[in-house]
């Protein structure tokens, strides 16, 4: 695994005090956005914007209640103007309730997701792997759960733009595509191999809503 040579000063980063304080009240949580790719070496930037976590579906309201009780963090009401520059995080004003921004004004924002319902995911030895304390997903299910959020149906493909960035990303920088792409399931390898070793990322942009009726059609 290709860390980033920083990685290791950067793993004790303040940003991820919390996590340490979640998992000591017990609960089970996983990174995700781009803590991810710069875990595995290959988002090499140390500007890594909000923390995402996925936590189990049932710990979800548990979690933000233990995040309100810490001194300086708050929950803060949907920025419309915001939203309105940004599509993709109009997808996740859904989950606003679990958004909280954090005592210092220059920390980005700690938003929780649930696991299950967000990402298709189980957090679990089988999907996760442990670092230094922290649980992150395999490549292969991080993959796995952005193909699937970027089929979801109900979204506009101008939503899905924080997915097809990460892709992108992990089309082009993984050293081993093709290894990735075993692991995958059938309907996530077919859009994997089709769009992405094949060097077609643009069609995910310019033809999101074809794309994603064509590989929802495909079996798992």
């Amino acid at each position: 695994m290709n860390h980033p040579r920083n990685w290791l000063c950067f793993l004790h980063h303040p940003r991820y005090r919390l996590v340490q304080i979640l998992q000591e009240h017990g609960i089970t949580l996983c990174l995700w956005a781009k803590d991810v790719p710069y875990f595995y070496g290959i988002w090499q930037h140390t500007c890594l914007g909000d923390l995402c976590l996925l936590v189990p579906d049932q710990d979800l309201e548990t979690a933000a209640k233990i995040i309100s009780s810490l001194p300086g963090f708050r929950q803060t009401a949907p920025d419309e103007e915001y939203l309105s520059r940004e599509p993709d995080w109009r997808y996740l004003a859904q989950y606003w309730p679990s958004r909280f921004e954090g005592p210092d004004e220059d920390n980005d924002c700690v938003q929780l997701l649930p696991a299950k319902e967000f990402a298709e995911m189980e957090i679990s030895e089988e999907t996760t792997v442990r670092h230094e304390g922290l649980v992150y997903p395999k490549l292969a299910s991080y993959i796995e759960s952005l193909i699937y959020q970027y089929l979801l149906p109900a979204k506009a493909p101008a939503e899905s733009l924080f997915v097809i960035d990460d892709l992108e990303i992990l089309s082009e920088e993984l050293e081993d595509p093709d290894e990735v792409s075993r692991q995958l399931s059938g309907k996530a390898q077919r859009l994997w191999s089709d769009l992405v070793l094949k060097e077609e990322m643009m069609l995910l942009r310019t033809n999101a809503t074809k794309i994603s009726m064509k590989y929802c059609t495909i079996s798992e």
